[in-house]
């Protein structure tokens, strides 16, 4: 980082999944995440149910957080098609954003309380934690196909 600047104060881990980039740093008991996607439209991600979700179709019951254009970003609960919007005492996020640049890429920003209240998925830090993303150029969510959706692994481990 350049002289002065605390090294855990923007992102410090990055990765790449197609077209979608995430980053991310835990710092203070919270995970602070930035998603961009190339195109402009919907971004989730979300955590599963519980370990041992390889392969997609261990979305439901997962907690994700979401954004949609012209919406609030909320924290839902995957049912399979239906999702739920989290009641108003587990709408925990802090710091949400979705935006748009020129170039044509989407941004969801947030920050997570690693554990976050009962019934909430718990991060485990230091550790591996597994997480599904979703993206879609339409205006609300709706089926993504295989292009648009995909699993990905972050080692997770608070910043000093």
């Amino acid at each position: 980082p350049p002289e002065g600047m605390e090294r855990c104060q923007g992102y410090t881990n990055i990765v790449d999944e197609g077209p979608i980039q995430i980053e991310w740093v835990v710092r203070d008991g919270y995970l602070h995440m930035k998603v961009t996607r190339i195109g402009q439209g919907w971004v989730g991600i979300a955590l599963p149910n519980g370990p041992g979700c390889v392969e997609w179709g261990c979305q439901e019951g997962s907690e994700a957080v979401l954004g949609i254009p012209g919406f609030d970003i909320e924290k839902i609960y995957l049912t399979g098609f239906d999702p739920i919007v989290a009641p108003p005492e587990n709408q925990t996020l802090q710091n949400t954003s979705l935006r748009f640049d020129e170039a044509g890429y989407s941004y969801l920003e947030f920050s997570r309380k690693l554990a976050d209240g009962p019934n909430e998925t718990e991060l485990a830090v230091p550790g591996t934690s597994t997480f599904l993303w979703a993206a879609g150029d339409t205006a609300l969510p709706q089926y993504t196909g295989p292009y648009g959706r995909g699993i990905i692994e972050i080692d997770l481990e608070e910043c000093v």
